[in-house]
Protein backbone atom coordinates (compact mmCIF):
# COMPACT_ATOMS: atom_id res chain seq x y z
CA UNK A 1 0.00 0.00 0.00
CA UNK A 2 1.13 3.15 -0.05
CA UNK A 3 1.07 4.13 3.44
CA UNK A 4 3.87 1.44 3.51
CA UNK A 5 5.52 2.89 0.41
CA UNK A 6 5.94 6.27 2.36
CA UNK A 7 7.42 4.64 5.29
CA UNK A 8 9.82 2.20 3.42
CA UNK A 9 11.16 4.57 0.49
CA UNK A 10 10.59 8.03 2.77
CA UNK A 11 13.68 9.51 1.00
CA UNK A 12 12.44 8.65 -2.24
CA UNK A 13 9.26 9.62 -1.49
CA UNK A 14 10.20 12.88 -0.12
CA UNK A 15 12.25 13.54 -3.02
CA UNK A 16 9.59 13.11 -5.44
CA UNK A 17 6.74 15.25 -2.97
CA UNK A 18 9.71 17.93 -3.07
CA UNK A 19 10.07 17.91 -7.01
CA UNK A 20 6.05 17.74 -7.26
CA UNK A 21 6.00 21.28 -4.90
CA UNK A 22 8.69 23.02 -6.80
CA UNK A 23 7.12 22.15 -10.14
CA UNK A 24 3.58 23.91 -8.57
CA UNK A 25 5.78 27.08 -7.59
CA UNK A 26 7.23 26.52 -4.02
CA UNK A 27 10.54 27.58 -2.94
CA UNK A 28 13.38 25.20 -2.23
CA UNK A 29 12.84 25.99 1.78
CA UNK A 30 9.13 26.10 1.90
CA UNK A 31 9.09 22.45 0.50
CA UNK A 32 11.44 21.21 2.92
CA UNK A 33 9.70 22.97 5.63
CA UNK A 34 6.78 21.24 4.54
CA UNK A 35 8.02 17.89 3.97
CA UNK A 36 9.51 18.63 7.01
CA UNK A 37 6.64 19.56 8.97
CA UNK A 38 4.26 16.60 7.45
CA UNK A 39 7.41 13.92 8.36
CA UNK A 40 7.29 14.88 12.14
CA UNK A 41 3.68 14.17 12.36
CA UNK A 42 3.70 10.63 11.02
CA UNK A 43 2.36 8.81 8.00
CA UNK A 44 -1.03 9.26 8.43
CA UNK A 45 -1.12 13.01 8.23
CA UNK A 46 1.45 12.80 5.08
CA UNK A 47 -0.62 10.03 3.59
CA UNK A 48 -3.17 12.35 2.01
CA UNK A 49 -1.20 15.16 1.09
CA UNK A 50 0.78 13.00 -0.57
CA UNK A 51 -1.88 11.23 -2.29
CA UNK A 52 -3.18 14.76 -3.38
CA UNK A 53 0.05 16.06 -4.57
CA UNK A 54 1.94 13.41 -5.96
CA UNK A 55 -0.85 11.08 -7.25
CA UNK A 56 -3.84 13.49 -7.44
CA UNK A 57 -6.33 11.57 -5.43
CA UNK A 58 -8.43 13.30 -3.15
CA UNK A 59 -8.74 11.33 -0.09
CA UNK A 60 -11.81 13.01 0.76
CA UNK A 61 -13.63 12.60 -1.98
CA UNK A 62 -13.26 8.53 -2.86
CA UNK A 63 -15.95 6.80 -4.38
CA UNK A 64 -18.59 4.42 -3.83
CA UNK A 65 -16.90 0.76 -4.32
CA UNK A 66 -20.40 -0.98 -5.02
CA UNK A 67 -21.19 1.58 -7.21
CA UNK A 68 -17.60 1.31 -9.14
CA UNK A 69 -18.08 -2.50 -9.21
CA UNK A 70 -21.47 -2.01 -10.44
CA UNK A 71 -20.11 -0.01 -13.38
CA UNK A 72 -16.97 -1.96 -14.24
CA UNK A 73 -19.78 -4.95 -14.29
CA UNK A 74 -21.68 -2.96 -16.83
CA UNK A 75 -18.82 -1.84 -19.22
CA UNK A 76 -17.61 -5.42 -18.96
CA UNK A 77 -20.80 -6.94 -19.55
CA UNK A 78 -21.36 -4.88 -22.40
CA UNK A 79 -17.70 -4.97 -23.82
CA UNK A 80 -18.05 -9.20 -23.81
CA UNK A 81 -21.16 -9.40 -25.59
CA UNK A 82 -20.63 -6.69 -28.03
CA UNK A 83 -18.33 -8.67 -30.37
CA UNK A 84 -21.37 -11.32 -30.06
CA UNK A 85 -24.40 -9.78 -31.13
CA UNK A 86 -23.73 -9.98 -34.93
CA UNK A 87 -23.37 -13.80 -34.47
CA UNK A 88 -26.90 -13.86 -32.60
CA UNK A 89 -29.13 -11.58 -35.41
CA UNK A 90 -27.12 -12.51 -38.47
CA UNK A 91 -30.41 -14.17 -41.15
CA UNK A 92 -27.72 -17.01 -42.86
CA UNK A 93 -25.92 -19.07 -40.32
CA UNK A 94 -23.68 -20.22 -43.05
CA UNK A 95 -22.71 -17.24 -43.95
CA UNK A 96 -19.48 -16.88 -41.24
CA UNK A 97 -18.06 -13.48 -43.26
CA UNK A 98 -20.68 -11.23 -43.28
CA UNK A 99 -21.31 -11.58 -38.97
CA UNK A 100 -17.10 -11.20 -38.76
CA UNK A 101 -17.50 -7.98 -40.93
CA UNK A 102 -20.46 -6.85 -38.38
CA UNK A 103 -17.93 -7.87 -35.59
CA UNK A 104 -15.28 -6.15 -36.65
CA UNK A 105 -17.17 -2.75 -37.58
CA UNK A 106 -19.65 -2.97 -33.85
CA UNK A 107 -16.01 -3.82 -32.23
CA UNK A 108 -14.51 -0.35 -33.86
CA UNK A 109 -17.21 1.36 -32.93
CA UNK A 110 -17.27 0.07 -29.37
CA UNK A 111 -13.49 1.17 -29.65
CA UNK A 112 -13.78 4.58 -30.26
CA UNK A 113 -16.49 5.10 -28.03
CA UNK A 114 -14.46 3.91 -25.28
CA UNK A 115 -11.83 5.85 -26.59
CA UNK A 116 -13.54 8.91 -26.55
CA UNK A 117 -14.52 8.59 -22.92
CA UNK A 118 -11.01 7.94 -22.07
CA UNK A 119 -9.80 11.26 -24.05
CA UNK A 120 -12.14 13.09 -21.46
CA UNK A 121 -9.94 12.52 -18.76
CA UNK A 122 -6.12 12.29 -20.42
CA UNK A 123 -4.33 15.05 -22.15
CA UNK A 124 -4.75 13.42 -25.08
CA UNK A 125 -7.19 14.07 -28.13
CA UNK A 126 -10.09 11.30 -28.95
CA UNK A 127 -8.44 10.74 -32.03
CA UNK A 128 -4.88 9.18 -30.48
CA UNK A 129 -6.61 7.45 -27.66
CA UNK A 130 -9.26 5.76 -29.69
CA UNK A 131 -6.36 5.16 -32.08
CA UNK A 132 -4.21 3.48 -29.32
CA UNK A 133 -7.12 1.69 -27.73
CA UNK A 134 -7.54 0.27 -30.97
CA UNK A 135 -4.07 -0.94 -31.53
CA UNK A 136 -4.34 -2.91 -28.28
CA UNK A 137 -6.88 -5.06 -29.38
CA UNK A 138 -5.77 -5.79 -32.88
CA UNK A 139 -2.24 -6.88 -30.80
CA UNK A 140 -4.47 -8.65 -27.93
CA UNK A 141 -6.51 -10.34 -30.68
CA UNK A 142 -3.58 -11.36 -32.84
CA UNK A 143 -1.94 -12.62 -29.87
CA UNK A 144 -5.37 -14.76 -28.86
CA UNK A 145 -5.47 -16.15 -32.44
CA UNK A 146 -2.00 -16.47 -33.04
CA UNK A 147 -1.61 -18.65 -29.11
CA UNK A 148 -4.94 -20.83 -30.23
CA UNK A 149 -3.15 -21.74 -33.73
CA UNK A 150 -0.40 -22.48 -31.77
CA UNK A 151 -1.97 -24.88 -29.20
CA UNK A 152 -4.95 -26.45 -31.18
CA UNK A 153 -3.82 -25.84 -34.92
CA UNK A 154 -7.21 -23.81 -35.37
CA UNK A 155 -8.46 -20.49 -34.57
Amino acid sequence: TERRHLVQYSKEEKKLLKKVLLKHGMSSRTADAVIKDLADKGPEKMLPFHAQMVLGIDTEELGNPWKSAATSFVCFAVGALTPLIPWVFIENPKDPATACKWTAIMVTFAIFAAGSVQAQFSHRGIVWVSLRQLLVVCISATFSMASSYMLSGAV
